[in-house]
């Protein structure tokens, strides 16, 4: 599946499924981290660097990465369920962003 696809399938899940629909007191901290995501993935798609090393601290791939792992749990509950608001699956959104998960030197 495209990187665009996947990206138009965070947003419509961000602005149908979670700003419409999720109550739970932590709102606010999931929010900022789902919008961390959605920029992240954004750069990631339209290629939008500083330089072109995929493991440099300053690239999509390694931002996403750091993000996956430092808030997996987190973003395991924002992406929970099979299906969003949206034609992609979320489980399909949660496969792509652990992609990301492989690259070697991750901030500790």
């Amino acid at each position: 599946m495209s990187g665009n696809a996947i990206l138009k399938a965070m947003i419509e899940t961000y602005q149908n499924d979670f700003m419409c629909g999720y109550t739970d007191e932590d709102k606010e901290e999931l929010r900022l981290i789902f919008l961390e995501l959605i920029v992240e993935v954004t750069r990631y798609v339209n290629n939008y660097r500083y330089c072109n090393k995929t493991d440099c601290p300053c690239s999509p791939e390694r931002s996403i990465a750091v993000l996956v792992k430092r808030h997996e749990k987190e973003i395991n509950k924002i992406f929970a369920g099979g299906f969003g608001l949206s034609e992609v699956p979320l489980g399909v959104i949660r496969q792509f962003l652990n992609e990301f998960k492989t690259y070697d030197q991750l901030e500790k």
